[in-house]
């Protein structure tokens, strides 16, 4: 969920959050995702989209938001780079996860290494995602 929030601001489109309890999972998140995870976008239509990779792309491509900074290369060979990339910050966010959900003292040493993971890719690639 973070990684659609930090995309919705790079992008500057305006959204509404809504907490919710994922350990608690309500009928109203299992309806939107049956997995019981977020993030999930639901468009104006109505339609339902979650999972972070799938709701960044969509942003980077619908129309009502061609004038914003582009997430991903549109050269299929780039775009791959980028998603291997991508998939290389995933302990990241999973350590921050871990972070919050069981405490500093076990997580530490592991965010660490990760954030200069983060870090060096960061410095790679000329897109946000």
């Amino acid at each position: 969920a973070t990684r659609v929030r930090l995309t919705l601001l790079y992008k500057g489109i305006d959204f509404e959050a809504k907490a919710v309890n994922v350990k608690n999972k309500s009928e109203e998140l299992l309806k939107l995702n049956p997995l019981g995870k977020v993030p999930v976008l639901i468009l104006e239509d109505g339609t339902v989209i979650y999972e972070s990779l799938p709701v960044m792309e969509l942003l980077d491509k619908l129309p009502q938001y061609a004038d914003t900074p582009k997430l991903f290369p549109t050269d299929p060979v780039e775009k791959a780079k980028a998603a291997m990339k991508i998939a290389r910050m995933e302990p990241l966010s999973n350590g921050l996860c871990a972070y919050y959900c069981k405490g500093p003292e076990q997580v530490i040493q592991n965010f660490t290494k990760n954030l200069k993971i983060f870090e060096e890719i960061l410095g790679e690639q000329p897109y946000f995602g």
